[in-house]
């Protein structure tokens, strides 16, 4: 290259910078080397994976034994056909009588609860400190921070003192959604 050539180029390059300068790629326009141009980026998803929901829920309960403590004297009274109860109130006293939920699945569950005592029994009641609970999807969770909720089942009424050993008075009934 001689002399007079790259004084030409040199000064062919002063030129190019000074004049404004075009992008081709979109709609802006650079006037000066220290203007800033921002431009959006666009994505969207397009493709056909779907994602089946998958149940997964552990119910966990204990031993449901009660034992119905009575006191007092029941005296019969033949005119009414019922127990005349005197010198004080029977209660019921249970054993590990909790259910425990835990939700595995990648969708919220509500999970209900229900008692129904067995065609002898139809006198006792079953009751649950929570007759229904909702639990969150377990996406997003760590396996041991599962949505997980606790009911504890009581019972009450009268029981027959010719139960003497433990014997199925009725079914709980859980039931997912």
């Amino acid at each position: 290259m001689n002399r007079k050539t790259g004084i030409t180029f040199a000064a062919a390059a002063m030129l190019a910078a000074a004049l404004p300068l075009t992008t081709f790629a979109g709609n802006a326009t650079v006037e000066s080397v220290t203007t800033e141009s921002k431009i959006d980026v666009e994505a969207r998803y397009a493709g056909s994976e779907t994602t089946e929901t998958v149940y997964k829920v552990d119910v966990e309960w204990g031993a449901m034994q009660f034992t119905y403590n009575a006191s007092g004297s029941r005296v019969w009274n033949p005119n009414t056909h019922e127990y005349t109860v005197s010198g004080g109130e029977a209660t019921w006293t249970g054993s590990d009588n909790t259910l425990t939920v835990t939700n595995h699945s990648n969708a919220a569950v509500t999970v209900d609860f229900d008692f129904s005592p067995a065609a002898a029994y139809q006198d006792l009641r079953g009751s649950f400190s929570k007759q229904s609970m909702e639990l969150a999807t377990a996406v997003g969770t760590d396996i041991t921070a599962a949505p997980t909720d606790v009911t504890e089942f009581t019972l009450s009424g009268v029981l027959a003192d010719t139960v003497s050993s433990f014997t199925t008075i009725g079914q709980i009934t859980v039931t997912v959604k």
